[in-house]
């Protein structure tokens, strides 16, 4: 099968632009950029339903198959989580991915 990515002319050009993370001229996000505190807000969030199901943070990220030191970062927000993690955490704590986004009001 061949591969080879054909030039398309503007998709193209935005494809290539979502493969750098400068879709619509967005600039990458990072922990150091929250500055609406999302990434604050979803780890508080995480911290408080693993407490509330009474499981040690080392726990949680075994059963997610996320190291530990991550987890921690993710639960303090100095981590840009991706949707795999939030989903493999929500899985771990047995709710869906959107129960954590709507308790940090994302």
């Amino acid at each position: 099968m061949d591969l080879r990515v054909v030039n398309t002319g503007a998709l193209n050009t935005v494809a290539e632009n979502a493969l750098r993370g400068d879709l619509c001229g967005m600039a990458r996000v990072s922990a150091q950029r929250d500055i609406e505190g999302q990434l604050t807000r979803l780890g508080t969030a995480i911290r408080g339903a693993r407490e509330l199901r009474t499981l040690s943070q080392e726990a949680l990220a075994d059963t997610a198959g996320i190291d530990r030191s991550h987890m921690g970062k993710i639960e303090r927000g100095q981590m840009n989580v991706t949707l795999l993690n939030i989903s493999r955490i929500a899985k771990a704590l047995g709710c869906k991915a959107s129960d954590l986004l709507a308790l940090a009001d994302l």
